[in-house]
């Protein structure tokens, strides 16, 4: 019998070496790896109250975080932002597994792939399967049509360079309402969201700006001027307007 996923077994911390480098001979470039880490099948672990989420040490490695809908409602949005702000997760590793289950053709997964799919694409190191960044940002509970993206993980490299058949490509789908797509807008809708508090104190702190340069522009000679009038008129503006007593 199958033992249940712990909730901890999530958040296990897990250093992997950061090195710049390409695989063997297959062509791939060299770039700064990010912070590193397939789930052989969807954990039935119950739903967790997360109320005290650190979005700083959120785990990196899309095959050992736990799913959104084990984040509070309240909390997710937040959960989200931090993720999109990390960015996908694309560690470049000195070499990557081969596929234990095409032993023919030795296949394994690319880093030059990044490129290509560098909005959503992760990479699991702990699970050797690819991750959907965006997909798993919007799900909100577990969806066949998704889950391969999000819980179980990718690795049939055979498949992605395939021409119009690409996996990759088959997973953005081809209309504007694939899941995929549907993932994309809703992320766009979640960083245009106006009501969002630092967004807004900038739209108010640069339309701020610019009505104290238009001040600003004002001659030296009027500028004096108008504090002139302001210092004759003051004294009867704070009688008569406000009623205050000037002594």
């Amino acid at each position: 019998m199958n033992t249940q996923k712990n909730i901890t077994s999530f958040f296990k911390r897990t250093v992997v070496s950061n090195t710049n480098a390409t695989i063997g001979n297959e062509g791939n470039p060299s770039r700064v790896s990010h912070n590193d880490h397939h789930d052989e099948g969807p954990s039935k672990v119950p739903k967790i109250d997360l109320s005290n989420v650190d979005t700083i040490n959120l785990e990196r490695d899309p095959g050992l975080r736990p799913p959104m809908w084990f984040y509070p409602p309240e909390k997710r949005d937040e959960v989200r932002r931090a993720y999109l702000k990390m960015k996908p997760y694309q560690p470049i590793l000195q070499s990557y597994p081969f596929d234990k289950l095409d032993s023919k053709t030795r296949r394994r997964f690319q880093s030059s792939w990044f490129d290509s799919f560098k909005d959503w694409l992760e990479y699991s190191p702990a699970q050797d399967a690819a991750f959907c960044l965006k997909c798993y940002l919007c799900s909100e509970k577990p969806n066949p049509r998704t889950d391969t993206f999000t819980r179980k993980g990718y690795k049939n490299w055979k498949k992605v360079n395939d021409g119009k058949k690409c996996a990759f490509l088959a997973h953005i789908g081809e209309g504007p309402c694939s899941p995929h797509n549907n993932a994309v807008q809703t992320i766009k809708d979640l960083l245009n969201q106006k009501g969002h508090i630092p967004h807004a104190f900038e739209e108010q702190s640069e339309e701020q700006i610019k009505r104290n340069r238009l001040r600003l522009d004002m001659p030296v000679p009027d500028f004096l001027g108008a504090l002139g009038k302001m210092v004759d008129w003051g004294p009867f503006i704070m009688r008569n307007i406000f009623q205050v007593q000037i002594y």
